[in-house]
């Protein structure tokens, strides 16, 4: 997902809309995200995790990288390229098909699928 200020690159846990659900418990644990979403970071391991509305419901997100800040990326094609650099690093992904999907307002989701 990214912005021209804003890239955050994971892998997606989960979109069950009915089992991704904000309760007490996550509001309890997590950080609001202006973007309309939630973070918390687990504790001892410092992962990250983000629960982010899309147009097709919640997403659970565990974030490999987020950055900050504009400058990195104005196309698609620069998101990609950065995003294929990060999986191939922490999860060992490459030869990634990408393709556009259902996002957060304001931002564009890309989804790598590995073939």
């Amino acid at each position: 997902m990214w912005t021209v200020g804003c890239q955050t690159c994971g892998m997606m846990l989960g979109d069950d809309p009915s089992a991704l659900c904000v309760d007490d418990s996550i509001v309890s644990a997590a950080a609001y995200c202006p973007d309309d979403g939630w973070r918390v970071i687990q504790p001892f391991s410092a992962r990250r995790f983000f629960l982010f509305r899309h147009e097709d419901g919640r997403k659970l997100v565990l974030s490999y990288s987020e950055v900050m800040g504009g400058g990195w990326a104005e196309t698609d094609s620069e998101a990609k390229v950065r995003a294929a650099g990060v999986l191939s690093f922490r999860a060992g992904l490459t030869g990634l098909d990408w393709v556009l999907g259902p996002g957060t307002p304001g931002s564009v989701t890309l989804y790598g699928r590995a073939r």
